[in-house]
């Protein structure tokens, strides 16, 4: 009986800790040699809800490195900063070759204290070629 109870447990703690994708905010950059910061906003008005943050981005295969280095800036919607750098990797590479995915985990159990546009700012590391477009991805915690 004891083993029951241990397997439903797990599964109801599987199920109760999910992730739901509840938006995304993403922008083209510049093909060929972006350096310069590109912008992004994420309209949040949920300010109760956890929430786990990824950085994604989309290259041409040809230029696609192994890694993606980015900088990223977050500016709340009263003002306040906060700042951090992410690698991204390759996450998946589409039928035909013409492009691969990068993404990384970035932020988790973030809360949006505030409710309004929350603007990132994404610069890579170094001059990078070939990067359609980058931004944030944003999931929702179940419970």
């Amino acid at each position: 009986m004891p083993k029951c109870w241990l397997i439903t447990f797990v599964a109801l703690v599987a199920v109760s800790c999910s992730e739901r994708p509840v938006g995304a905010a993403v922008a083209d950059t510049p093909r060929a040699e972006w350096c310069d910061a590109v912008e992004v906003c994420y309209d949040s008005d949920d300010t109760l809800s956890l929430h786990n943050l990824a950085v994604v981005a989309r290259c041409e295969a040809a230029h696609a490195k192994e890694l993606l280095p980015l900088r990223v800036e977050v500016q709340s919607p009263s003002g306040a900063n906060y700042a951090g750098e992410v690698v991204l990797t390759p996450s998946a590479r589409h039928t035909g070759g013409s492009f691969v995915e990068f993404s990384a985990d970035w932020i988790e159990d973030a809360c949006f204290g505030e409710v309004g546009d929350y603007r990132f700012l994404l610069t890579p590391c170094q001059p990078t070629d070939g990067v359609w477009n980058v931004g944030v991805r944003v999931d929702r915690i179940e419970n």
